[in-house]
């Protein structure tokens, strides 16, 4: 019997996004990942705060995001350097603005 795309049966992407921590979907394995590339507890808790906001809420500035999560531009910086560097985020130029987003 072939598959009918009903609306009962459609996934909602923006839905699933808000629901879905990517602890989960990594199963649990994410604090191991950071923990080899942040040696320090605040850093890895930052990294992964700014993997799930971006993965929930979709690309956005890096001023967006250090407001978002209430942190320095500046702090924010090094972190996304270090994400960047390991290919978990891809950053890019958008006019005046550098865009971030998940990788993963």
């Amino acid at each position: 019997m072939p598959f009918e795309k009903t609306e009962s049966n459609i996934i909602d992407l923006e839905r699933a996004k808000a629901v879905v921590d990517l602890e989960d979907v990594v199963g649990g394995d994410w604090d191991l990942v950071l923990s080899d590339i942040f040696r320090k507890e605040e850093p890895k808790r930052l990294a992964t705060k700014i993997l799930n906001t971006l993965v929930k809420q979709g690309p956005m500035s890096q001023k967006q995001l250090s407001e978002k999560l209430m942190v320095r531009d500046l702090s924010i910086s090094s972190i996304l350097d270090k994400l960047e560097e390991y290919g978990f985020i891809v950053r890019e130029w958008r006019g005046q603005e550098k865009i971030v987003r998940a990788n993963i």
